[in-house]
């Protein structure tokens, strides 16, 4: 009964001895991102541990590139903490002094005195203002060297798995719509997330992905790797506690049992795969206590479960909000088009790359428009280089006379930071490509044409 439903049994204790000891560790883009959020010890101690088992280590190719692709954006999301906490202290400094000032105690009451209590609060709040600024000076910036990934490409050097071809990655896409739509696991959460529209596309080397498919092209990943180095245990490891990787049970609340059966039996059915199983950070690190014996502190176990847990339910939360903004920058950028080009047809492109077509009237040109919603003004120039050539290869090949990219931003000091970055770079544009930077206002949500407002425009020639 068990060879038939192997994906019901937890193995037993002498089967975990024997995965720790000859298992591949397969790593996640998750974890390897949580490198930026864990305090230094207990990133240290994890890189300690997994360092202890280099030679067992691996990483799917999708996993490495989703790490590349979100790294910048972490270590500004860890900056930017500071400016928030300072905020916050700031504030409610001021809010403090400010309903001490509406009670008028000074007129109305003759022996509450409150000054000495004001200054030394104030005194207080600015001496750690003053550590604070110390500390932000030296968190890792997005323009530093990256002493994390030099360790993590140290780590993992030769352990990356090869990418698919295009041909591999539109099967899995074609096989993905099936799967899905029956919720077989991996991805099919991912998959109600996403909207098909020009952010579920992105490229590199070649290769056009969709990101609700990201989690499918890593589990086949995984796959071949166990069919073609004949691997009989994998050990996953990832911080995505999402149900579609996870048996999920309810038992006093919800408890991960385990990798969910189906994925444990597809394994064993398409590689012979004998034992395959999951942890996130927080177990991977308590058990390497027992099986590897380390001497991983209960306090770093406890800071690695709270910050995964806090990063997957953030980036779900933000996941949602960055959906609904992309569509409003491409909604609102189609009717700035339209009023823009009034006497000239502005479609959707069926290709979705750009996203919208203007066949323009006066010049009798075919003009393309790419939309990218920016909130990190230094990841605009990594993203105009990865997709600049892309728009050029479309004017070569005579599908576009011109394209431009269009970067939406959220507020007036990100579209300044966002131009002094471009200019201070000199970035050359290819010929036939230019580039808007423009504001979202989303105070007005009736008036669509005066929603986006651009505030500069560059060709080859101005940039």
């Amino acid at each position: 009964m068990k060879e038939l439903f192997k994906g019901y049994y937890r193995p037993s204790e002498s089967e975990f001895q024997e995965i720790w000891k000859s298992a591949t560790f397969v790593l996640d883009a998750n974890m390897l991102l949580n490198m930026y959020r864990y305090p230094e010890e207990a990133r240290t101690q994890l890189f300690t541990v997994l360092q202890s088992i280099a030679p067992q280590l691996w990483v799917p190719y999708q996993a490495a590139l989703e790490f590349q692709r979100n790294r910048l954006t972490v270590i500004a999301e860890q900056k930017k903490r500071f400016s928030e906490v300072r905020k916050v202290l700031e504030n409610y400094e001021k809010g403090i002094i400010s309903e001490l000032d509406n009670l008028q105690l000074k007129k109305r009451h003759s022996s509450i005195q409150v000054d000495e209590l004001v200054s030394a609060l104030g005194e207080k709040i600015t001496n750690f203002i003053e550590k604070l600024e110390q500390l932000e000076a030296t968190q890792l910036s997005v323009t530093d060297n990256d002493p994390i990934r030099e360790k993590l490409d140290k780590l993992l050097e030769g352990k990356i798995g090869e990418p698919f071809s295009q041909e591999e990655i539109n099967k899995i896409y074609q096989e993905g719509e099936i799967r899905f739509k029956d919720e077989i696991p991996p991805g099919y959460k991912d998959y109600k997330k996403e909207n098909e529209n020009k952010n579920d596309i992105f490229t590199y080397g070649g290769i056009i992905y969709k990101r609700k498919y990201g989690d499918l092209v890593l589990w086949k990943q995984i796959l071949d790797k166990a069919l073609q180095d004949s691997i009989k245990s994998i050990v996953f490891l990832t911080d995505d506690e999402k149900e579609d990787w996870w048996w999920i049970t309810e038992s006093q609340g919800k408890k991960k049992v385990g990798p969910r059966p189906e994925l444990v039996q597809e394994i064993s059915k398409y590689a012979g795969n004998k034992f395959f199983y999951m942890y996130n950070s927080e177990q991977f690190l308590r058990y390497s206590k027992e099986f590897l014996n380390t001497n991983v502190t209960d306090e770093s176990i406890s800071q690695v479960g709270e910050i995964a847990t806090e990063s997957e339910i953030k980036f779900s939360n933000r996941y949602s909000v960055m959906r609904k903004l992309e569509y409003l920058a491409c909604k609102y950028v189609l009717a700035w088009l339209k009023n823009r080009y009034y006497n000239s047809i502005v479609v959707e492109n069926e290709r979705r790359f750009p996203d919208y077509i203007v066949h323009d009237s006066k010049s009798g040109k075919s003009l393309g428009f790419e939309v990218k919603l920016s909130r990190d003004p230094y990841a605009t120039k990594f993203i105009l280089r990865d997709q600049q050539y892309r728009g050029y290869y479309e004017i070569k090949e005579g599908s576009l006379d011109e394209i431009t990219f269009v970067f939406v931003t959220l507020d007036e000091e990100t579209a300044s930071k966002m131009l002094q970055i471009l200019q201070r770079n000199s970035i050359q544009l290819p010929p036939g490509v230019s580039l808007i930077i423009g504001l979202l206002n989303l105070e007005n949500e009736t008036d669509f044409t005066s929603e986006f407002c651009p505030l500069a425009e560059f060709n080859r020639d101005i940039l």
